[in-house]
């Protein structure tokens, strides 16, 4: 097997591929509710593409809002979202601010209250900003400073998404720690 750090293995086999209802029994959610949980979410992109349609921040000021693999992951977010019900999410990678409306409005549906933090390292160009979202810019030391925004979750019932870096270091680190 090719090795991209020592000491870490990588398998040479093709990535599994699964459609959204072979992810949803994979993962014990309610498959009942995934049709429900996609129109949701289908519903708030394309809210967020009329939102970013009208905004004045010139052209490619944002990555449009999608309808790709972006619907499959939000889906199973909110479907998670709703059987665990945490009393906090922390959300890492907060870019566009796609993941962080998809998470508001399934707070708001449910109608508990929820501590929704969006942590990233630079402030970010939102589409919306929503009102019960905790937007994080972290300063140097990063790490440390991760640390202490999200040291309350390891004692709460939290559920963490990390969408930030994606690099092996990073995620180690994030994965880690949460």
């Amino acid at each position: 097997m090719p090795s991209a750090w020592p000491g870490k293995q990588i398998s040479s086999r093709p990535p599994l591929e699964m459609d959204l209802p072979g992810l949803i029994k994979l993962l014990g959610l309610p498959s009942s509710e995934g049709s429900e949980a996609e129109s949701r979410i289908t519903q708030i992109m394309f809210e967020l593409r009329e939102v970013q349609n009208s905004l004045e921040y010139g052209p490619g000021a944002f990555k449009p809002v999608s309808e790709d693999a972006s619907i499959a992951r939000l889906v199973i977010l909110d479907l998670v979202i709703t059987k665990i019900q945490p009393d906090l999410i922390i959300e890492t990678g907060t870019q566009y601010g796609v993941s962080a409306t998809v998470i508001s409005k399934n707070v708001t549906r449910v109608g508990k209250n929820i501590l929704i933090k969006s942590i990233d390292v630079v402030h970010q160009l939102l589409i919306r900003r929503e009102a019960n979202v905790d937007y994080v810019v972290l300063d140097s030391p990063i790490r440390k400073n991760f640390k202490k925004e999200t040291v309350s979750a390891r004692n709460s019932n939290a559920v963490f998404f990390h969408d930030s870096d994606h690099s092996y270091e990073n995620m180690y680190f994030e994965f880690g720690w949460a």
